[in-house]
């Protein structure tokens, strides 16, 4: 459980008031990224801390005189829609209509006017500076609505992006004029200070999956980006006029949600979970009564060790308008997490402090700060006692025999459990990947692409550690007869044949894929390294296939189908003069037959 990774020590630092090394120092990033005309907010940091992308609103000046335009033409409608009026309701409106009208022509030197947001992109220097901030190209960014890239997993492969359109708040209401509605009090609604009325929230249909339109995934293709279709979550949609926040978790197996439903508090926005189905769906968000308040918590961000979460909120117990608060996951529900805890006046100010962001070190932190409509981009060291628990890395490529990249997609589970852990993504150009995974445990992952046989390994990060770097690079072999495919999490205790329980995941794989091709005849193979005498390991081997074989058949394979073999030491793939060696010809393969 991951419980036993949030030791008392962990959860007494949280509450530390002070911090060995001082207060942090917020350092702004520079001319190259900042600006003295936009807004720099959403800073996403890539997961080896080399590469920022955030959003810039009123680059796009066209986007911005669009919706102005719009505005003033929909302004017009009104006043032409009010003709129809008598004149002593006429005049109780001129003053408000003269209000909205002024409003619509401020509204390209105000700071946090109906304009576009854009994504844009910097690049850390050799020196630490970082490079000029480039706009992003299509799909990335668009000339209708605004975008934003929501989280970079650690695969470098994969972003979670949202797309929104650029409000006009007078758009709908004069397109559906209507002169026998109470116009004065639907014009109160929209001037400018009221306080609007709350519209009726949209029921989400429990059944459907096709109500999100914001957010989806772009996967790298080479240099460039793919479209992003929007995910498939089940019972849940959007609420007209109202902000939504997301963030994937790093395992890429959990979206934590910022939203207004039913489930809300005084409809105020609340942090939701949803988890991925097995197929590929999202679960219908699940609200964590734990993290939430009577007011807002906005701007999520999960660490790469996938337990520790910051937020913003404006509850009780902060420094100002909104602060960041931090808490730690306790289980596998995702529903269990530690309370939360403001990060303190060196990190929080008065102002609305939200969209922190902290590398895959877990060191570095990067936020927006500065008056409302005047935010700049800034970086700091987090204080230890707020950073997330520590991580490895494992990087590599996924090809074929020959070296040609596969791009395949690679999962991560827990060998104790068979719990899916993470996954990620290979680069189609190069096959390369990466996943930060957290230390202290054991894993075993495998590679899979369609015309390919999946390929599983391990990796034991028990002692591993932080910041260390694993390379593990997987080859895949075409669906093919007659070409050995190892079993690598296979595991036997020295000298026996039982099949330990680690090994159950890899050979339930191997059963679906004999389900799937009914016509499949395979034989199991056994090999060991050249240790104790001859007849010893030739029978070893052969028990060890014959486990194989008898765990298949009891998963439903009907043994015809199968066959086993044990080779002994008669086939090294390596000299016999390392244990490294030897491990890797102690291995239990299995040869297509016929398909």
């Amino acid at each position: 459980m991951i419980t036993r990774l949030v030791t008392a020590t962990l959860l007494l630092a949280l509450c530390a008031p002070a911090f060995a090394q001082g207060p942090p120092k917020k350092r702004p990033l520079g001319p190259t990224v900042n600006t003295t005309t936009h807004r720099e907010l959403l800073p996403v940091i890539s997961p080896d801390g080399q590469a920022l992308w955030f959003i810039r609103e009123g680059a796009d000046g066209a986007m911005l005189d669009r919706v102005t335009s719009e505005m003033e033409a929909n302004l017009k409608s009104i006043e032409d829609s009010l003709a129809k009026l008598p004149p002593e309701q006429r005049k109780m409106l001129e003053d408000m209509l003269k209000q909205s009208r002024d409003s619509s022509a401020k509204a390209k030197a105000s700071p946090v006017g109906p304009v576009k947001q854009t994504v844009f992109k910097s690049t850390r220097q050799p020196d630490g500076s970082w490079g000029p901030a480039e706009r992003q190209s299509a799909p990335l960014n668009n000339e209708v609505s605004s975008s934003g890239v929501v989280t970079a997993l650690p695969d470098g492969n994969t972003l979670l992006v949202g797309t929104w359109k650029a409000g006009d708040p007078f758009g709908d209401f004069a397109k559906n004029f209507d002169p026998n509605v109470n116009i004065l009090e639907v014009l109160k609604q929209n001037a400018p200070g009221a306080t609007p009325a709350l519209p009726p929230l949209v029921t989400p249909d429990p059944a459907r999956d096709d109500q999100n339109k914001v957010i989806g995934f772009s996967h790298r293709n080479g240099n460039a980006w793919s479209e992003a279709p929007p995910l498939k979550i089940i019972g849940f949609a959007h609420q007209p006029g109202v902000r939504s926040d997301y963030f994937l978790a790093p395992s890429g197996r959990a979206l934590i949600l910022s939203l207004v439903n039913s489930e809300s508090v005084n409809r105020s926005r609340d942090l939701f979970i949803s988890l991925v189905q097995p197929d590929g769906r999202w679960a219908k968000p699940m609200r964590v009564a734990i993290l939430n308040s009577p007011q807002e918590e906005i701007s999520p961000w999960l660490a790469p060790d996938n337990q520790t979460l910051y937020f913003s909120s404006g509850r009780a117990g902060g420094l100002g308008e909104q602060d960041i608060w931090m808490s730690r996951r306790l289980d596998d529900s995702w529903l269990k997490w530690s309370a939360p805890v403001n990060l303190g006046a060196d990190i929080n100010t008065k102002q609305a402090d939200m969209n922190l962001a902290v590398d895959s070190t877990g060191r570095m932190a990067f936020m927006s700060l500065g008056e409302r409509g005047k935010e700049d981009l800034y970086e700091f060291e987090l204080p230890v006692a707020m950073r997330p628990l520590p991580v490895a890395f494992v990087y590599g490529k996924v090809t074929d025999p020959s070296g040609k990249p596969v791009p395949a997609g690679i999962l991560y589970e827990f060998l104790r459990n068979t719990q899916m852990a993470g996954q990620a993504g290979a680069n189609p150009r190069d096959g390369q990947y990466q996943i930060a995974l957290p230390i202290g445990e054991d894993y075993g992952f495998r590679a899979s692409a369609s015309g390919y046989l999946a390929i599983s390994d391990r990796i034991d990060l028990r002692q591993a550690k932080e910041q260390q770097r694993y390379e593990r690079n997987l080859i895949l072999v075409p669906i093919a007869t007659g070409v050995p495919i190892r079993l690598n999490n296979i595991f036997f205790d020295t000298a026996k044949t039982e099949l330990l329980p680690e090994s159950r995941a890899e050979l339930d794989r191997l059963a679906t894929l004999l389900r799937d091709r009914p016509a499949m005849r395979i034989e199991i193979r056994g090999h060991t390294d050249s240790v104790d005498d001859d007849a010893t390991n030739q029978q070893l081997s052969d028990g060890r296939a014959a486990s194989v074989v008898a765990y298949l058949v009891k998963a439903g394979i009907t043994a015809g189908r199968l066959q086993s073999k044990g080779f002994g030491e008669s086939q090294p793939i390596a000299a016999n003069d390392t244990e490294k060696n030897r491990l890797l010809n102690r291995r239990v393969e299995f040869v297509i037959l016929s398909q």
